[in-house]
């Protein structure tokens, strides 16, 4: 937990318009994209918090220890526990004991789970080329070279 109060932080240098600031600008864009996403997929039942570990499973193409899966996701594993059934009604993904821990459960995607991650990934990168029609393959390089610096700039946890 942070330290800083507002008695001790700096004083903010005003600026002619807000939406300047980088960290509001992306913060906007990528409340925008997700909520485009999110409406997509709301017809078909999927929300982020459902479509998000079928495509963690598809990328990782193998089960996964529970708690792996809750990391890889920024969730607390104990937040995933209500996704996971969910999933496994919908005969999406199985949960099966670990042989190697008896008290570790694997999860892995259905056959049906696996078409369904395919589909909403193909979907997302559907609307990832719309909304970068108009940005060039060098502007999307460069993009990603910051964000990868940015993000390797902020702290975890």
């Amino acid at each position: 937990m942070s330290s800083i109060s507002p008695a001790k932080a700096t004083k903010a240098e005003p600026q002619a318009d807000p939406s300047a600031r980088f960290g509001r600008l992306l913060g906007g864009v990528f409340r925008k994209w997700r909520r485009y996403i999110d409406d997509e997929f709301r017809a078909v039942g999927f929300t982020d918090a459902t479509r998000s570990p079928l495509i963690a499973l598809y990328d990782h193409n193998q089960p996964m220890r529970q708690r792996d899966l809750a990391t890889q996701l920024g969730l607390d594993p104990s937040a995933l526990v209500r996704v996971i059934q969910l999933l496994i009604e919908r005969d999406l993904v199985t949960s099966a004991t670990d042989p190697e821990d008896k008290r570790t459960k694997r999860i892995s995607l259905t056959v049906e789970g696996r078409r369904w991650a395919e589909f909403i990934i193909a979907k997302s990168m559907e609307a990832e080329r719309k909304f970068l029609a108009s940005v060039s393959g060098k502007e999307i390089a460069a993009m990603r070279s910051v964000l990868v610096r940015i993000s390797a700039n902020i702290p975890d946890g």
